[in-house]
């Protein structure tokens, strides 16, 4: 095996398939024959689907192959191998020697003058973290895997494995080949945080602001009075002071005494305070600190706008409209809304994840703020056929986590 790393994340493992595997599998391939998913093609996803998931002999197979490439990937990737407690195969079939394998596994042909035009890669039932195509032939000319962000064209080769992240920055496509293309693919790592849909709708890279890099760690804890006064007001709430008195049993006569003055001075406030006036004490509340809950973190972001150019007013123009638009619910019918898109936020540097700023899961956008005169004077640039472009325009971003922080979640680097 050969390991070529484009970048630090994009890799391909060459010769990681044997040969007479993918002769076996492509045996089985078509002696089960499995059903052409006619629904999956469309002018964007221009080739033919087939979903293993009722094929368990062929599907466990694509699976072992996954499997492998999953475990050499994230063991040997630094930036991967952050992700790996996170992240496991998704389950939903059973070997008979008892071995739970992948249900995500798909295989694409791709005919004559066949695509697949840019996407990134998400299963429709989980957030998958990494990506895996297979090669299962290389007798054709095109259908290259090209990557948008990173100007990078991955050539296919019989038994490669192509490794990379599923996220915003990792857009790819299909070029138009000639001739047929077999390739198994496999978006199988579920971080199981939601069951959302993961089509990538929009993506905007923008600059850090100086006041959006703070993380804020908090956890709820609740004052627990324990002592005598705690004990006498629970009592008194059960069964009034009488059956508080006859509970304490042979606790003592001291212990009697300071319940019943601690009931009577929930009863009667201040008649307590006058009996330890008089005898020069007071009742040790014993108070504890106890967990109650961890709070979600949020995240503020402030950005400041002030174009240069046309090509830069429509820019802003958009940025602020995709965040609007994404922000709020859509109609579902009749009295019906559905639920606003889920935004990844991810600190880049260069070409990547900067992995020395913590991660933050995904988020709804709960607050958006927008200022055309910031600075207390509205003026604009000279007016064109849509209006006038304000010189500056403000925008306050509220982004609020749609997970709460835990061991786990930090140990991956939240």
């Amino acid at each position: 095996m050969n390991v070529v790393k484009h970048t630090k994340y994009i890799w391909e493992l060459e010769n990681f398939v044997p040969e007479s595997e993918i002769e076996y599998f492509l045996g089985m391939f078509q002696f089960y024959n499995p059903e052409l998913k006619e629904e999956f093609r469309n002018s964007d996803r221009n080739n033919d689907t087939y979903v293993l998931d009722d094929y368990p002999d062929i599907d466990f197979q694509a699976w072992k192959w996954v499997n492998a490439a999953n475990e050499y990937y994230l063991k040997n990737n630094q930036w991967a191998y952050y992700n790996w407690d996170k992240t496991q195969l998704t389950t939903s079939s059973r070997d008979d020697d008892g071995t739970v394998w992948n249900g995500q596994n798909i295989v694409r042909m791709y005919n004559d003058n066949d695509s697949y035009e840019w996407h990134g890669d998400q299963s429709p039932f989980n957030l998958s973290e990494f990506s895996y195509i297979i090669y299962l032939n290389d007798d054709f000319d095109g259908g290259q895997t090209r990557f948008l962000n990173d100007k990078l064209t991955v050539t296919p080769k019989k038994g490669t494995v192509l490794c990379f992240p599923v996220d915003h920055y990792h857009i790819h496509k299909g070029v138009k080949v000639s001739d047929k293309v077999l390739r198994h693919q496999s978006s199988g790592m579920d971080t199981k945080t939601n069951a959302y849909s993961d089509r990538i709708a929009d993506s905007i890279i923008l600059y850090t602001p100086s006041t959006g890099t703070k993380f804020d760690y908090k956890v709820g804890y609740e004052n627990i009075d324990t002592g005598i006064a705690g004990l006498a007001a629970g009592l008194l709430d059960l069964k009034g002071l009488g059956d508080a008195m006859s509970k304490a049993g042979d606790i003592g006569k001291t212990f009697i005494e300071g319940v019943t003055k601690a009931a009577i001075e929930i009863a009667l406030p201040g008649f307590g305070a006058a009996i330890d006036k008089g005898l020069g004490r007071s009742i040790n509340p014993n108070a504890e600190l106890v967990f109650k809950n961890v709070p979600f973190r949020s995240f503020s972001f402030p950005f400041e706008f002030a174009p240069k150019n046309e090509k830069e007013k429509e820019d802003i123009n958009k940025i602020l409209s995709m965040f609007k638009f994404h922000m709020m619910p859509e109609k579902a019918g009749e009295g019906y809304l559905t639920a606003p898109a889920q935004f990844q936020i991810t600190y880049m540097y260069r070409d990547g994840a900067n992995m020395y700023i913590p991660k933050i899961s995904r988020c709804a956008l709960t607050d958006m703020s927008i200022d055309y005169s910031p600075e207390g004077v509205f003026t604009t640039f000279k007016a064109d056929e849509k209006g006038a472009m304000p010189v500056i325009t403000k925008m306050d971003l509220s982004f609020t986590e749609m997970e709460i922080m835990t061991k786990e979640t930090i140990a991956i680097g939240h």
